[in-house]
């Protein structure tokens, strides 16, 4: 009987009903598209920059990360990369040697951070490759090595030339030698644009680290399962590896991850907005309705209709007019949603991220996507409807067919 009564009352008031199905359904779309290119763009971003930069977790010496200094190694490399194997949820595992050396080149001299890179699997994981500006990339492990494009300018440097690096080996003795500059990378502004990139079995002869690295990156299907792969890591790492921990990619980049969570609340702020847009809609609504039919709700309590059948009548309105307006509004923006998805907004200006370039900004089709909004309007036209409909309860009948 009450969703008789119900579904009638909404189509009584043809305009009325709407007019507030329009804002429902409006308020619905744009709060999923809204959710969608928020955590869409968030997502490509952070996998991205997670797969080529910091990886989605990390094996250090536990002090590495707060304190990275040149003798806080991974010891037993080989034996650690192939301990790894055994994991079938690591597609990639890229040991990485960091340092510094004083580099001089034909004409100029500059202190850098220096690299060593796995060539092959760097490849794989990393943009390196695609952001050759000048030269190639590395075809062998000879003494060859890669430089930033503010590297490049600062010796100035070209493809070909020759430069000096002298360094301190792990040893405490001076590492010196001649190399030959194959590629220049694009982009000054990008994260390693003043980085020399070397090949990994180079560098550890170079500075004397034979069968050691600084970070060994390792990649799972997803990044957001790097807390319980870590902690699977930790475990095993405990029994045969003693000196070395897995960190989540969190822990190695915590700026990054605060900055992106920052952005990411203050974005929040336009979902808010349309959510109070919404409910003013549906608020003035019930309102109208309320005044328009207080003769009604005198009529039904005379009746004999009590208070929390009137109650329970004016809730389930106006839930069951949100409910089939967030059901169109499903059907509406699901194609909209795989547009963003598949293809998404291109952007006038690439966004470089870490020497990664976005040329647009994509949605996603995860299901809370779409059921949290309709949760949110729910709940809002709930929370809304329940003062009027409490105060129609109260009605008395002979105030209420006065009003006839």
């Amino acid at each position: 009987m009450l969703l008789k009564l119900a579904f009638r009352n909404i189509l009584r008031n043809r305009r009325r009903s709407l007019f507030t199905g329009l804002s429902m359904l409006v308020g619905y779309m744009l709060l999923v598209i809204s959710l969608s290119m928020q955590e869409g763009s968030y997502h490509w971003i952070l996998k991205a920059y997670t797969q080529s930069q910091s990886g989605h977790i990390q094996i250090n010496h536990p002090e590495y990360i707060e304190q990275p200094t040149l003798y806080k190694t991974v010891n037993e490399l080989d034996d650690l990369l192939t301990w790894l194997k055994q994991f079938d949820w690591i597609t990639h595992a890229v040991p990485r040697i960091e340092g510094a050396g004083l580099v001089y080149g034909e004409q100029e001299s500059s202190t850098l951070p220096i690299m060593g890179i796995d060539v092959e699997n760097e490849a794989k994981i990393s943009t390196i490759k695609d952001r050759i500006a000048q030269g190639e990339y590395f075809k062998s492990t000879e003494h060859h090595v890669i430089l930033g494009a503010q590297a490049a300018k600062q010796l100035n440097a070209n493809i070909g030339d020759s430069l000096v690096i002298i360094s301190q080996a792990i040893d405490g003795s001076m590492a010196n030698d001649l190399f030959e500059v194959v590629g220049i990378l694009e982009n000054p502004q990008a994260r390693d644009a003043m980085l020399l990139y070397m090949p990994l079995p180079v560098m550890q002869t170079f500075m004397v680290m034979e069968n050691k690295a600084h970070r060994v990156l390792v990649n799972t299907a997803d990044y957001r399962q790097a807390d319980f792969y870590a902690q699977t890591l930790n475990n095993a790492l405990q029994r045969d590896f003693e000196t070395i921990q897995a960190h989540t990619w969190k822990q190695v980049e915590k700026e990054f991850y605060r900055t992106m969570q920052a952005d990411k609340q203050g974005n929040q702020v336009s979902i808010y907005i349309i959510v109070f847009l919404v409910c003013l809609g549906v608020l003035n609504t019930i309102l109208m309705s309320l005044l328009e039919r207080k003769g009604e709700y005198g009529v039904l309590r005379a009746i004999g209709a009590g208070r929390l059948h009137l109650f329970n009548m004016i809730m389930l309105e106006a839930l069951m007019l949100c409910a089939m307006c967030c059901f169109v509004g499903l059907l509406v923006v699901i194609p909209i949603n795989i547009f963003f998805t598949h293809i998404g907004v291109t952007l006038d200006q690439p966004m470089d991220i870490s020497g990664i370039a976005f040329t647009a900004l994509k949605g996603t089709m995860e299901p809370w996507v779409f059921t949290l909004p309709f949760a949110l309007m729910l709940m809002s036209t709930a929370l809304l409807t329940m003062v009027p409909a409490i105060r129609a309860a109260r009605i008395k009948p002979l105030d209420g067919m006065r009003a006839l």
